[in-house]
C-alpha cells in the first residue's frame, strides 16, 4: 500500500452564472413593455431599439461585444408589427441568430413574443421554430398600466423558466 498524500484536496468553486439573454419582440411604438421590464430587472440594458420596423436585426460587432461583456442582462429589443409581409420570418431569423451567439458564449436564451392582435400571434404550428424559452403574450393596450401588467408577466413567467442561480433572479 501507499502512503496517503497530506495535500489538502482542493476544493472547486462552480463558476458565477452568466445573465441570461432577453430578446423580445414589442410592436408598440416606444418598446413600453421592454421599458417596464427593463425598471424591474435592476441590472439590464436595452441592446437594441430599432426606429425602422423593417430592419433586421443584426449581429454586428459592436452588439456582439456588449452582449458577451456578461455584465448585464441584456434586454435585445426589436419591433416588428403585424404590417410587415411576414414579419414571423424575420423575428425567427434573428433569434436564431442570436440563441447560436448566446449559447457560443455559454449563456441561457428566452424569446418573447409580444402580439397587438390574435391575427398576429404566432400560430400553433409555428411555436416550435422559436425553440425553448419561449413566451406568446398580447400586448397591454395604449395605457401604461396594461402595458406594465404584461410586463410583469413576462417577469413572472422568467423567474419561473430560469434555474434560480443566474443574476435575473438574484437581484429579486
Amino acid at each position: 500500500m501507499g502512503k496517503k498524500s497530506k495535500k489538502p484536496t482542493a476544493i472547486s468553486t462552480p463558476p458565477t452564472p452568466i445573465a441570461p439573454w432577453l430578446y423580445i419582440n414589442d410592436p408598440k411604438n416606444g418598446i413600453p413593455h421592454i421599458g417596464h421590464l427593463h425598471t424591474m430587472l435592476p441590472d439590464s440594458a436595452i441592446v437594441h431599439n430599432p426606429t425602422d420596423s423593417n430592419v433586421v436585426l443584426r449581429l454586428s460587432d459592436l452588439l456582439l461585444t456588449h452582449l458577451t461583456s456578461k455584465t448585464e442582462i441584456p434586454l435585445i429589443a426589436d419591433k416588428f408589427s403585424g404590417s410587415s409581409e411576414d414579419p414571423l420570418t424575420k423575428k425567427l431569423a434573428t433569434v436564431k441568430a442570436l440563441r447560436a451567439a448566446a449559447i457560443k458564449n455559454g449563456c441561457n436564451f428566452v424569446s418573447v413574443n409580444i402580439y397587438e392582435d390574435e391575427g398576429n400571434a404566432t400560430k400553433k404550428e409555428d411555436l416550435k421554430k422559436w425553440g425553448t424559452n419561449h413566451l406568446e403574450i398580447k400586448a397591454g393596450g395604449d395605457d401604461e398600466k396594461s402595458q406594465k401588467a404584461v410586463a410583469e408577466k413576462i417577469y413572472r413567467w422568467l423567474c419561473k423558466s430560469l434555474p434560480p442561480s443566474l443574476p435575473l433572479l438574484a437581484s429579486i
